[in-house]
Formats: C-alpha cells, structure tokens, sequence
C-alpha cells in the first residue's frame, strides 16, 4: 500500500508517495572487544561501531540517509537499492 508524507527542507516542500520501498542491507558483526560494527555495502565507506547491535544499526542506517540525501544534492550516483525511494504523487 503506497504511504504519503510530506517533505519540507529550505522554505520548499513536495507530497512524495512512497510506492515501494527498496531495501539497503545493513550488515552487523561483533568485534572481539564487543563493539558492533555495521556496514552498508551499497553505500562504500558507510561503516560504523555502536556498543549494541540496535545502536550499531540505528547509526548506519542513520548515515545512509545522510550519505544518499548529499548525492542527490551534489547529483552524484546512489545505488539502485535507493534509486526508488520516493516518486512525486
């Protein structure tokens, strides 16, 4: 079922329906010293350490979003996992 929501950054806003939602897989793994590590293999050099695997993941998750919103500012290449996220309604 398409969800709607509404956009606003810098005085402009858009009404994007999301009409599927792509998927960008986090991968986690405990290091020896019992950090978490997280990675987004579409997105080269999102890799970050949480003390939980939820946090580990929260902060990836949370960097993809930023890295993918800077490519498409500087309109520079996001993976094809998130070429699909949003469509104007």
């Amino acid at each position: 079922r398409p969800r709607t929501f509404l956009l606003a950054h810098a005085g402009r806003s858009a009404i994007i329906t999301a009409t599927a939602l792509p998927m960008l897989t986090i991968e986690v793994e405990q290091e020896i010293d019992g950090r978490w590590i997280a990675e987004v293999l579409a997105l080269p050099g999102v890799m970050v350490y949480g003390a939980t695997e939820t946090e580990a993941r929260s902060r990836a998750a949370a960097l993809a979003c930023r890295v993918i919103a800077d490519r498409i500012e500087h309109g520079e290449p996001i993976p094809d996992e998130a070429r699909d996220l949003f469509t104007l309604a």
